[in-house]
């Protein structure tokens, strides 16, 4: 409310806020070769190694922005200065450097295998590196064709045009400057990670904020509403942080109100993968596939999977595995088998899994 006799805008602020999170959202695929573009630069990158490209606009990376970005032989972007030619993967968040990265595939590869390329494509509205038929450094049979899509907005695209079939390797996934803070898509996770799949990684909303954000325009006597919005998904399980709430006017007069969030613990499935197509089956045949399951690096408590359902299904679903008990930022995978009954033609079912 106003109380003064003229009248103000009013400007909001809640400080201090969390370092920004993400979210990982599985997308429509949208692919541009940028090998054919004109001003693509090809990457000269032999085994662990790493190549700095600057960056044509200042990219927010968990609040931070970035003018340069190093481009590594194994499959991520890093903008640490520290770790970029790490080949052993381990799953997000960890301990140990690179820090700060964004791991399309991060595994041993080995781009300067012959056929294999990787390519920068700059313009004032994105960034696109494109990792073309790279093979593992294991198996130099098996090859990736992906990219990576970086927007001034922040927002992160990563696009799998090509991926061998039941791929079991790599992290896929984010990263923060110092490890505390990930968000892991996929970690040596049959079926996790599969050709056409295209993820989308975007900033998530200040978890403490104003619905409407203002500024607010008060006549004098005047006075608006406006709602306390909090989202403790930015910070850890049971834990309380204090913030405050300064509301400034024209006259540059603030007034302060303390905000306290306590966040309670809960856990936050995942399943990385949307849909299975098993193709053709023959009928009174049991067939088994892995179904990636995770507890999202968000989360503040363990995930306790302890059932798989199939409610009016004309096959019946069994699962191994269970029960599956996932700490937050973890991934694990369910062997699910299948008996076809009925008769023949298409056949569909959605699955349902109960946990805590």
């Amino acid at each position: 409310m106003n109380p003064s006799s003229s009248a103000t805008n009013v400007v909001a602020a809640i400080d201090p806020q969390p370092e920004p999170r993400y979210s990982a959202t599985i997308t429509s695929f949208d692919w541009t070769d940028i090998s054919t573009l004109s001003g693509v630069t090809s990457l000269s990158l032999g085994d662990d190694s790493y190549t700095n490209i600057n960056l044509p606009f200042a990219f927010p990376f968990f609040g931070s922005p970035q003018t340069a970005v190093a481009v590594s032989s194994n499959g991520f972007l890093t903008f640490d200065t520290t770790g970029q030619t790490a080949y052993s993967n381990s799953a997000l968040p960890k301990g140990s450097h690179p820090h700060s990265m964004i791991a399309l595939c991060w595994m041993d590869l080995y781009p300067n295998e012959a056929s294999a390329a990787v390519y920068v494509h700059a313009t004032s509205d994105r960034v696109i590196v494109q990792y073309s038929a790279v093979p593992t450094y294991s198996n130099r049979g098996l090859r990736l064709t992906m990219q990576a899509v970086l927007r001034p907005s922040g927002r992160i695209e990563v696009r799998y045009l090509s991926v061998p079939a039941n791929f079991s390797s790599g992290t896929a996934g984010l990263e923060n400057s110092d490890g505390s803070w990930g968000l892991g898509f996929c970690f040596n996770t049959a079926g996790c990670l599969y050709s056409r799949l295209a993820v989308a990684y975007d900033t998530l909303a200040d978890p403490v904020r104003l619905v409407p954000g203002g500024p607010y325009s008060l006549p004098a006597g005047g006075s608006v509403s406006a709602q306390l919005v909090a989202d403790a998904g930015g910070f850890s399980a049971g834990s309380s942080h204090s913030m405050t709430l300064r509301l400034t006017d024209s006259g540059g007069v603030a007034t302060t109100a303390p905000i306290t969030l306590t966040t309670p613990a809960s856990p936050a499935l995942v399943l990385p993968r949307g849909s299975v197509d098993l193709g053709s089956i023959v009928l009174g045949i049991s067939t088994t596939f892995a179904l990636p399951v995770g507890n999202s690096p968000m989360a503040t408590d363990r995930l306790n999977v302890t059932q798989l359902g199939c409610g009016g299904c004309s096959a019946t679903f069994s699962a191994s595995g269970l029960p599956l008990s996932l700490l937050p930022g973890a991934q694990g995978s369910l062997q699910v088998t299948l008996t076809t009954q009925g008769s023949l033609g298409p056949s569909s079912a959605v699955l349902s899994l109960t946990h805590n």
